[in-house]
């Protein structure tokens, strides 16, 4: 294995949300189900939650801008991993809600008590699977360029989070279209294909091909799936026929040369990758 070590930054970090959450539950054992928070516990508690929040907004950033990219182009996709930062920023966000509320008043004492031991448990169990499984990958599975990359990467994120904070890791609104695709009708013309969607590099199409019709050899820029929906047709391509029906498909690299012939009317999705 090489000497370099990607995550070691990260695993300081690990060691470091462990002493703040022990010390987050020193402080939860002071607190009375009846009794309002003494304004020296409150303060206590305050900062241990100010250095945990600030502490997980640095170490989600290294990982998702950083070490998840790196990780992602090996074959190793990380959405796993931000489903859980989504989970654990929300629970302390939860945590953050209910503390402001016990101020001279006790009846919220039970329940950021009950939230804050489940924020404990589960941000101990995510670091658990990432020292016991992402990490020793990252090790094994990263280049020495790939993980000096990460190295640098992360060491500028945490000189930025000496000068400002970092912000929390944010998501792009997620979208949904609707498409739709007309198999019952047939065009005049031998071949049609229809733009269903398209983003950036990212195209989905429907293309018809009339019985007896037939694409001379050609190419494609990028990765491409062919999908079979109605119809039955021919795909040639790298030496090979490949008869298609409903539910087949072929997936091609970019730039492999095919030909298709339709034996019959047929309807096909064709999706292309970046």
């Amino acid at each position: 294995m090489s000497s370099l070590q990607a995550c070691e930054l990260l695993l300081k970090d690990h060691r470091r949300n462990e002493e703040l959450l022990a010390e987050l539950g020193r402080h939860l054992a002071e607190i009375d189900a009846k009794t309002p928070m003494s304004p020296g516990l409150r303060s206590r508690i305050k900062a241990t939650l100010d250095e945990i929040h600030s502490d997980l907004n640095t170490h989600f950033a290294c990982e998702e801008q950083v070490l998840f990219p790196a990780l992602e182009r090996v074959q190793h996709p990380m959405v796993l991993m931000e489903v859980e930062h989504e989970e654990l920023m929300n629970l302390l966000h939860q945590l953050e809600k209910l503390f402001p509320a016990t101020e001279g008043d006790s009846r919220s004492n039970p329940e950021f008590v009950k939230t804050a031991e489940k924020l404990t448990k589960e941000l101990l169990e995510h670091i658990a699977r990432e020292d016991g499984g992402i990490f020793p990958m990252a090790e094994r599975d990263l280049a020495d360029e790939d993980k000096q990359a990460v190295i640098d990467g992360m060491q500028a994120i945490r000189k930025k989070a000496e000068r400002e904070p970092i912000p929390e890791i944010s998501r792009k609104e997620p979208q949904f279209r609707v498409v739709r695709l007309d198999t019952d009708t047939m065009p005049e013309r031998g071949l049609v294909v229809e733009k269903l969607f398209e983003d950036g590099n990212r195209q989905l199409k429907h293309m018809v091909l009339r019985a007896g019709e037939a694409l001379k050899a050609h190419w494609a820029p990028r990765p491409v799936l062919l999908f079979a929906v109605t119809g039955r047709c021919v795909w040639e391509g790298s030496g090979r026929n490949v008869t298609l029906e409903p539910g087949q498909g072929v997936m091609m690299d970019a730039r492999l040369n095919h030909a298709l012939r339709a034996e019959s009317d047929t309807h096909l999705l064709l999706v292309y990758f970046d």
